[in-house]
């Protein structure tokens, strides 16, 4: 697989990001998938030096052609209208879930036109966890160029 293929959703900051990079594809019962690897990142760039505040590494998500798809439909939906969204990425049954918020939250200081990315995971040995952070229509847009080229990827061919 081509190790190019990755997607980057980052903060507005850019201390914060999601990162999945393609290790393959597969057909399964549920139709096509991605497999990839999902690091979620915190760094606290304002400390000198700068130094990572966590990492989450997610290995071989499944991430079904659907979900991927209809998360690219809602993130182009979003840059026309603003409106709060939530889709799984990874439903997990077997396997890890990913799931993705978007929308004005009062913990942050956030608004429609600086919306919240909540990724919401949990694995099968029971990691559990949520990583939260402000984006933008910038971030928004480079992510879906990004979710844009893996769905060129050809699955099953």
């Amino acid at each position: 697989m081509d190790a190019s293929l990755s997607w980057e959703l980052l903060s507005n900051s850019g201390y914060r990001s999601a990162v999945a990079t393609l290790v393959t594809t597969r057909v399964t019962d549920r139709g096509p998938v991605y497999v990839a690897d999902v690091e979620l990142r915190a760094h606290l760039g304002w400390l000198e030096p700068p130094r990572e505040d966590h990492l989450v590494r997610l290995h071989h998500v499944e991430i079904p052609r659907t979900q991927l798809r209809d998360t690219q439909d809602a993130v182009a939906r979003w840059l026309d209208d603003r409106r709060a969204f939530e889709r799984d990425l990874a439903p997990g049954g077997p396997g890890t879930r990913l799931s993705i918020t978007l929308g004005p939250d009062p913990d942050f200081v956030s608004s429609v036109e600086k919306p919240v990315c909540r990724l919401r995971y949990a694995t099968e040995s029971g990691m559990e966890g949520t990583c939260a952070w402000v984006t933008d229509e910038t971030c928004l847009r480079a992510w879906l160029d990004g979710l844009s080229s893996w769905l060129n990827v050809a699955i099953g061919a």
